[in-house]
């Protein structure tokens, strides 16, 4: 978060400082040893100049650290990176949850006729 929040704001520098450091402390928690750690930031960690690649790149490396965590989605969701393919047959990747049929039932009147999983939210990319 403070890699892409000083990208946004213009630190570039600031941001690469975060990124590197984010990507090896959480390679630190999952166990993952020190030479290891450097080979793959030497790889990765470096941010493209162009500040939406670099933007990409923060957001893949935050998908990848957050893989089964509720908020990987929310990252996707409001950066649109990294792509994702959705299942043949589906309606596409899911960008809201379904109103569960509770709130229908006891709260029909508020709930919003657009219901399905593709709309997008008013914040939404």
């Amino acid at each position: 978060i403070a890699a892409e929040a000083n990208l946004r704001l213009g630190n570039a520098g600031a941001a690469q400082t975060a990124f590197a450091s984010a990507i090896f402390n959480n390679m630190k928690k999952l166990g993952v040893d020190s030479a290891t750690s450097a080979a793959y930031i030497l790889a990765h960690g470096v941010l493209p100049a162009a500040n939406a690649d670099a933007i990409d790149s923060v957001a893949k490396q935050a998908y990848i650290a957050l893989f089964l965590n509720p908020e990987a989605w929310t990252t996707w969701r409001r950066t649109n990176s990294p792509v994702l393919i959705p299942v043949a047959g589906s309606n596409g990747v899911a960008r809201r949850f379904v109103y569960p049929q509770t709130e229908y039932f006891r709260n029909a009147g508020n709930v919003p006729s657009a219901t399905l999983w593709s709309p997008k939210l008013f914040w939404d990319n």
